[in-house]
């Protein structure tokens, strides 16, 4: 067709029909910078549920030219256009697609992002926040700490203190006159 797609081969198209590729789907794709693949990523983009919306509202957010790949890792993965956009919403702007797949898998919801960034602690970066996420740092502990005074905590302090149990109760319970530091506290609960 006039998509600078030259199948030749009889048994590609059979395939791509097959696999419910039809010329308006192949014109999509070329219509957001898609064009001139084989047939086969043709069909793989298609069987993994890659559309031309899809497309289009990935390029919208300025994410062009993405291999094949990573356009399949996106949608296989669950990440959509509108999750993209609510993580910028809360300051996560211009993530790399790896780190958009990597931000879901580990359950890292915008309303995370955004409780984050609320109680006073956005600009960590996507590791950090999904360490946080891991090692369950919600939202209101963040704030809680922050109620006491801790305003200045990098994202492994956080960590470091919610692994070792160090909760705002504990905080309050062993803070005299002084403001103890995140690795008092650490050392503090270790030593019971």
């Amino acid at each position: 067709g006039g998509h600078g797609y030259r199948v030749g081969r009889l048994p590609a198209l059979i395939k791509m029909r097959d696999h419910g590729v039809t010329p308006d789907y192949i014109a999509g794709l070329a219509q957001h910078g898609v064009r001139d693949i084989p047939p086969e990523a043709i069909v793989r983009l298609r069987d993994h549920g890659v559309t031309p919306g899809f497309l289009g509202e990935f390029h919208a957010l300025g994410y062009r030219d993405l291999p094949i790949d990573s356009l399949i890792n996106l949608r296989n993965h669950g990440v959509t256009a509108d999750y993209v956009r609510t993580l910028a919403e809360h300051g996560i702007r211009g993530v790399p697609a790896d780190q958009l797949t990597r931000l879901r898998d580990q359950g890292v919801s915008p309303d995370f992002v955004g409780a984050l960034k609320a109680s006073g602690y956005g600009g960590f970066d996507t590791e950090a926040i999904i360490s946080l996420r891991n090692h369950g740092v919600t939202g209101d502990y963040v704030r809680d700490l922050r109620s006491l005074g801790y305003t200045d905590l990098t994202a492994e302090d956080i960590t470091r203190l919610r692994i070792h149990g160090v909760t705002a109760d504990f905080i309050r319970r062993s803070k005299g006159a002084e403001r103890l530091s995140a690795e008092q506290l650490v050392r503090l609960r270790i030593g019971g």
